[in-house]
């Protein structure tokens, strides 16, 4: 019975014991401003991340603007000055034309031309020879040098021998003027630029059977096609010229007069 008793009695509770439990509560409660320090801390460093995050997207999206915006930049200055060079490149182009068009004006305004003056029958010497004289001139600015003639004759006639028709001998087609590859028939040496007392002269002779009483009768049509050959300054160069001559049985033939025919006449 007395072991009840001290059964039920209650238990004594030492200082000691109120000490631990004091230790125990501060450490719990510390344990817990710890857990809740930590949290607060992760919160707080989360959300910088999150910050940082944030200013690094901006960042990027700032860098990749600018980067598009330098990148449209240097495209408009290359594509400007581009622009700037071609119209450069034009302006220089254009430039250098113009200087080359007024350098072969001036060459061209300078130079010699020789072509001829008048044609006419000279003689007509028994039986049948025509001498015909080509007087020319150089219209140039320049002395023309070195002056060739080359010159030959043709005829115009009709298959079956009848008179020519004068819409055929008027519109005389010979084609290619060729004289400037025969020989030459007269070698003029200078020919100085032009007044009225100044000009030159050349002679040939055509000849053919029955020729003078040919052409009275417009059976023959008489064609000259000539060349002048000549030197200008460096420059070699022609002229070329196709003459007919032109019925007029109201005349005698030495006054009938050379016409230009429809091709054959070139100068370069």
């Amino acid at each position: 019975m007395f072991w009840k008793k001290r059964k039920d009695q209650p238990k004594e509770i030492s200082p000691s014991t109120y000490q631990k439990e004091d230790r125990i509560a501060e450490a719990i409660l510390g344990l817990k401003y710890t857990v809740a320090d930590n949290a607060d801390a992760d919160r707080k460093q989360e959300r910088r991340e999150d910050i940082g995050n944030k200013l690094l997207q901006v960042a990027t999206l700032l860098f990749v603007i600018l980067t598009t915006v330098g990148i449209f930049y240097q495209a408009s200055i290359l594509n400007s000055s581009d622009k700037s060079t071609h119209e450069s490149a034009k302006a220089a182009k254009d430039a250098a034309d113009a200087a080359k068009t007024a350098a072969e004006a001036a060459t061209v305004s300078n130079r010699a031309w020789v072509a001829p003056r008048v044609i006419f029958i000279d003689t007509i010497d028994p039986p049948d020879n025509i001498k015909v004289k080509v007087f020319y001139e150089n219209t140039g600015k320049t002395p023309a040098l070195d002056v060739s003639f080359h010159s030959e004759g043709k005829f115009l006639s009709q298959l079956d021998g009848s008179v020519v028709p004068e819409d055929r001998y008027r519109n005389v087609r010979m084609g290619e003027n060729e004289s400037c590859e025969i020989p030459a028939i007269s070698f003029a040496g200078v020919a100085y630029p032009s007044s009225p007392q100044v000009q030159s002269g050349s002679f040939f002779t055509l000849s053919l059977i029955n020729l003078v009483q040919l052409t009275k009768d417009v059976k023959v049509i008489l064609i000259i096609r000539g060349c002048f050959k000549y030197r200008s300054e460096a420059n070699w160069h022609k002229s070329t010229f196709c003459s007919y001559l032109e019925p007029n049985q109201s005349l005698p033939i030495e006054k009938w007069a050379f016409k230009d025919c429809a091709d054959g006449a070139d100068a370069d």
